[in-house]
């Protein structure tokens, strides 16, 4: 009898899947209970996973590493997302223009504001901030005597290039008028923007 009763329950519990719950207690809590619902080691495991349910609502643990760490609250994710400057500087300024480490990078000097793209467009470009004047137009030009002698010194020259108009402009900008630099940002700047203009109807001075 005792033979018939272990052998139905071995029968019914493996065969038919009616769980250990109803039948052996020893076999309820390591397999209905862990392995279903009970656990807070399976409601991680199952419902975090698949239905990504039970972090926010009541395992602790996952909550906060998943939940407020990688959605809004902790340092790590406000650096990443939304609020600290790191990550203002790295995002905005980078991709919207806003903070000034972009402007200087981005705003400022691609827009010609700061004197250190005013060297290098316009002066690469158009040849007219100071640094160019400098450098060539005012040393190579007029200032030095090997210039002066090679320029106005000799008939050739003078009829080269005194009685241009381009030539004119420059030569009146920068010696005939207070500063250099005022002469390189105004009237070489003019100058240059003017002898375009004329040069297209062939007029002289």
């Amino acid at each position: 009898m005792l033979d018939l009763t272990l052998r139905y329950m071995l029968h019914y519990t493996a065969l038919h899947n009616t769980t250990p719950h109803r039948t052996t207690p020893c076999n309820a809590t390591p397999r209905y209970d862990t392995l279903k619902f009970t656990t807070p080691s399976h409601d991680t495991q199952r419902f975090t996973t698949t239905h990504n349910a039970t972090p926010i609502i009541a395992t602790k643990q996952y909550a906060t590493l998943f939940y407020i760490s990688l959605l809004y609250n902790t340092k790590r994710n406000a650096t990443i997302h939304h609020s600290k400057p790191h990550h203002d500087q790295l995002r905005h300024t980078a991709l919207q223009n806003t903070t000034p480490r972009n402007a200087t990078l981005c705003n400022t000097t691609l827009q010609y504001i700061t004197p250190c793209h005013a060297l290098q467009r316009f002066n690469l470009i158009y040849h007219t901030t100071p640094c160019h004047t400098t450098l060539s137009h005012a040393t190579h030009t007029f200032n030095t005597p090997r210039h002066f002698s090679l320029h106005y010194n000799t008939p050739q020259q003078d009829m080269l290039h005194c009685n241009t108009q381009q030539h004119a402009r420059l030569h009146n900008a920068n010696i005939h008028h207070a500063t250099p630099s005022y002469a390189a940002l105004h009237y070489t700047i003019q100058g240059i923007q003017l002898d375009f203009a004329v040069a297209d109807t062939g007029s002289q001075l």
